[in-house]
């Protein structure tokens, strides 16, 4: 009898032996060894992770060079050049509207007293576009404002998009500080009330929505402006419910409650609701509730459908109620045309001319020292100046 045994390895089986001196087997059947079995790699997958997938190194030449800047310059110029001629053809006239009425001759700080003194009813007067050059259909009124940060943080999410949508009940409050510091009657220190209509809820709610422009701008007889078509369809069919104001305008209050004076003519931020007005009706503060990226911004006020003449004297009746007087701001209204490439900016026609132009130098350039021989260069691909050969050829000498 040998002393020594050979053990027996049994893969992927256990046999434990019972007390009786019998083995039992649990041999594991053959679904789970199939799914014990690693799963088979694609072909790609193994080479990939072996790292046998074949290289591709360039080899870029003066040629290539001068192909590549060529083509590049060609393109830029031909992308460049329309876009120029297009935004130089967008006709453009502005007039600013700041000293205007009783406005006239007053500093900012004095501008601002004047307005908040007028209880929100503002001043009139009246400016005149001069229009030099032929403006085709369709001519959009803009009304243009300065220094006025519509994309601060605070500013731009002081809103709330399920009460605009017409989501929900009318007097629900929403999440507290969305549309903060206007989101009840009384601004910061506001809060629901079911003594007041609406729980004391505005709506629309937030400092987007309260600061609404509202200056009044209107064309003579002869011109037929249309402001019912200025708002993106998508805002007006998707973006907003048919609901109307609560608590927003500051006659709503009837008699007016002296707790909140924020909501009073004097203080009010921007414009109002008409009777019955829907707020898809009103396409003013649809256009108003998208935030500016800049401080100076345009924002569409009308459509003019006809042709304006060359030498054509607009005189525009205003009535000033906007106050951005206690910030520095500036006010303007502007007539202007499109072309296929938008509203007037040089600014992306001018970048691509300079990169072709660029492009096209350095094309050249590698074309007259590469090919013309005004540069001594090296043969392509000469071993001679490997590090091998170099150190042999020194010791030679």
């Amino acid at each position: 009898m040998p002393l020594f045994r050979k053990r027996q390895s049994f893969a992927g089986q256990n046999r434990p032996t019972n007390p009786g001196g019998t083995s039992t087997s649990t041999v594991p059947d053959a679904g789970a060894l199939t799914a014990s079995r690693p799963e088979k790699r694609h072909k790609w997958y193994i080479r990939l992770a072996r790292q046998e997938l074949k290289g591709w190194a360039p080899i870029i030449t003066g040629n290539a060079v001068v192909i590549y800047f060529l083509v590049m310059g060609i393109l830029l110029l031909a992308l460049g050049i329309p876009i120029l001629v297009g935004s130089h053809g967008v006709k453009e006239f502005t007039a600013n509207y700041d000293d205007i009425g009783q406005l006239a001759g007053k500093d900012f700080n004095a501008k601002r007293d004047y307005m908040y003194s007028q209880g929100g009813s503002g001043t009139t007067g009246s400016v005149t576009i001069r229009v030099t050059s032929l403006m085709k259909q369709p001519v959009y009124l803009y009304y243009q404002l300065s220094k006025y940060y519509q994309n601060h943080k605070r500013y731009v999410r002081s809103r709330d998009d399920k009460q605009l949508a017409g989501v929900g009940p009318a007097d629900a409050p929403g999440n507290r500080g969305i549309c903060s510091p206007e989101e009840f009657l009384g601004g910061p220190n506001g809060q629901a009330n079911p003594d007041i209509p609406n729980n004391n809820t505005v709506r629309p709610c937030g400092l987007i929505a309260w600061s609404n422009f509202n200056d009044t701008i209107t064309l003579p007889s002869s011109f037929d402006l249309r402001e019912d078509e200025i708002a993106w369809p998508y805002d007006i069919k998707h973006l907003y419910g048919n609901f109307t104001s609560v608590n927003y305008n500051p006659g709503d209050l009837n008699p007016p409650d002296t707790r909140y004076p924020l909501n009073t003519g004097q203080y009010r931020g921007g414009g109002n609701f008409s009777q019955g007005e829907g707020m898809r009706d009103n396409q003013h503060l649809i256009v108003w509730m998208r935030p500016a990226a800049h401080r100076t911004f345009r924002k569409l006020y009308g459509v003019i459908h006809q042709d304006i003449p060359a030498g054509t004297n607009i005189d525009v009746n205003i009535n000033s109620r906007y106050n951005t007087y206690g910030f520095g701001g500036q006010k303007a209204i502007v007539l202007a045309t499109t072309s296929w490439v938008g509203g007037k900016n040089n600014f992306l026609g001018v970048i691509y001319i300079i990169f072709g132009v660029l492009a096209l130098v350095v094309a050249v350039a590698f074309l007259l020292t590469y090919q013309m021989g005004m540069m001594k260069r090296r043969r392509f691909g000469d071993p001679s100046y490997l590090s091998w050969n170099r150190h042999s050829n020194m010791i030679g000498r």
